[in-house]
Formats: structure tokens, C-alpha cells, sequence
């Protein structure tokens, strides 16, 4: 039966859906120690920019965090029809995607809110691509605010709060 069950925990850890993205449009390095360790600031403690990757790693105590920056985007895509019959290259620009994160801890507690533009990039296809009918150009704008309230319980620390997007 304990066999069983370790099988039944490793098929559920490794068969999983994986994430929907917004079609490449996501800027998920919100941050400068995101951009550096390709978006692995999840695990860092000591970043600021965890008030939007894990909110929770802030409620250390530490007081008063604020931080402000932008990410600076220039996509390109580019399409091919399998049969050689046209090859189309997007010319999107840059796209700038702001952020903002202020939090206060004190003592076991937290309060903050994550301030930025999750969806920023934007693409445009040629205005005479064999294409044009159906997309010339895509440019979502997401605008989100998320505060947010945390605890630490010593060994465990807990954070949640709520996503609007304008």
C-alpha cells in the first residue's frame, strides 16, 4: 500500500499541465535580479522585487522596502510558410514595461503592494504581408496593482492578496 502511494505521488508530481502564457507577450523578469538569473528570483530572499514573484519572503521584519524600475523590450518574430511561398519579420519597436514595489515589514507582520505592466511587448507585421487580413499588429497593455498582506509564523511565512488589472 506505501508503494502505491509513492507511486501515486511521483505520477501527480510529474504529470502536470503546464503554464498558459499570453502568447510570448508576458514580461515575466519584473526586476532586475529576475532579468539577471533568467527569472529565478523566485527563490531569492533578498530582492524587493519578490513583493511580485513570492511576497511571502518579505515578511522578514526588515521594514521599509521600495523599488522602482523599468524593463526595456525590442521583440522580433518571424514566419515562414512551410512551402517557401513568403517569409514575413515583424518590426514591433520597444516596448517599455514599468514597475514598483513597496512593502513594510514589522515584526511578524506585512503589508505592501506590486505595481507593474505584466503584458507590454507589442509586434507588427509588414503592412503588405500575405498575412495582413488576418493580424497586422498585437500590443496588449495590462496595467496590474497587487496588494497584499503577510505573516511570519516563524519557520512558515504566508502572503496573499488580491490582482487588479486595468
Amino acid at each position: 500500500m506505501r508503494l502505491l502511494g509513492v507511486l501515486l505521488i511521483l505520477f501527480v508530481s510529474t504529470v502536470h499541465a503546464g503554464s498558459a502564457r499570453a502568447g510570448g507577450f508576458e514580461v515575466s523578469d519584473q526586476g532586475a535580479s529576475a532579468g539577471g538569473t533568467a527569472n529565478a528570483a523566485v527563490a531569492r530572499a533578498d530582492d524587493t522585487a519578490a513583493a511580485w514573484h513570492n511576497p511571502a519572503w518579505l515578511a522578514d521584519g526588515a521594514g521599509f522596502r521600495l523599488m522602482a524600475g523599468a524593463t526595456f523590450l525590442a521583440p522580433t518574430l518571424r514566419g515562414e510558410a512551410t512551402d517557401q511561398t513568403w517569409i514575413a519579420e515583424t518590426n514591433g519597436g520597444v516596448s517599455v514595461a514599468p514597475y514598483a514595489y513597496l512593502s513594510v515589514a514589522v515584526d511578524d507582520f506585512l503589508g505592501g503592494v506590486s505595481v507593474n505592466v505584466p503584458f507590454a511587448s507589442n509586434i507588427r507585421w509588414p503592412a503588405n504581408w500575405d498575412q495582413r487580413f488576418d493580424i497586422l499588429e498585437s500590443k496588449p497593455q495590462v496595467f496590474r496593482v497587487a496588494p497584499f498582506l503577510g505573516w511570519n509564523f516563524g519557520r512558515i511565512r504566508i502572503a496573499a492578496g488580491p490582482h487588479f488589472d486595468f
